[in-house]
């Protein structure tokens, strides 16, 4: 894996711009989430955590705390991505009881639990309890938006870019659903010169 400071959030969703904190975008797999720093760097990227949080952050957790959490938010994006790659398509999540008993377990660290449970055709949150004691984990906001995208996304809009080599999901949040590419500036721009240099090579 090659270290990169600069992860991807094109995903219009937490959850998947967490999937997205691997990915390939020259054909070799980069990690992004590659140390603690670069995990905080990430959440303030995405949006999950405040600038200002990040100094009082670091200054409260060690290290080896810190990458700690790294290695089990890596876990957690490793477990959602055959969820996510199983799903997508379709119109609503497909967990198996073990995977909506593990997302629930998760979920009860938190200071406002809420569980996941199944309604209707879909799945729904609703609140358990709320913890005496307010500890605040750095995977919260991450657990959280895996639920969000559970019981609130229709999955028919989750999708891969279609870069041929390219491996970004996101949630197409456009007017018609015609979203194909991860960013313009990306895959859509390289598409669009690919298919320009084919027409003058026609001719």
């Amino acid at each position: 894996m090659v270290e990169s400071p600069s992860p991807f959030v094109v995903g219009g969703h937490l959850a998947l711009d967490l999937l997205n904190t691997v990915a390939a975008p020259r054909g070799e797999p980069v990690e992004f989430l590659f140390s603690g720093a670069a995990l905080l760097d990430w959440l303030v990227a995405a949006g999950a955590l405040h600038t200002d949080e990040v100094g009082s952050l670091a200054r409260r957790l060690s290290p080896s705390a810190l990458d700690a959490i790294r290695r089990e938010t890596v876990a957690l994006r490793e477990w959602l991505r055959p969820i996510v790659q199983r799903s997508a398509s379709r119109r609503r999540a497909s967990l198996s009881a073990a995977e909506l008993r593990h997302l629930n377990e998760l979920l009860a660290r938190d200071v406002r639990v809420v569980e996941v449970v199944p309604s209707g055709r879909g799945y729904a949150t609703r609140t358990v309890r709320r913890s005496a004691s307010a500890v605040a984990g750095l995977r919260a906001p991450v657990v959280a938006a895996i639920a969000d995208l559970f019981t609130m996304a229709d999955f028919a809009l989750v999708r891969t870019c279609a870069g041929p080599s390219c491996t970004l999901w996101f949630l197409d949040r456009t007017k018609g659903h015609r979203r194909r590419w991860c960013a313009m500036e990306l895959c859509g721009n390289r598409a669009k010169v690919d298919a320009h240099r084919q027409r003058v090579r026609r001719g």
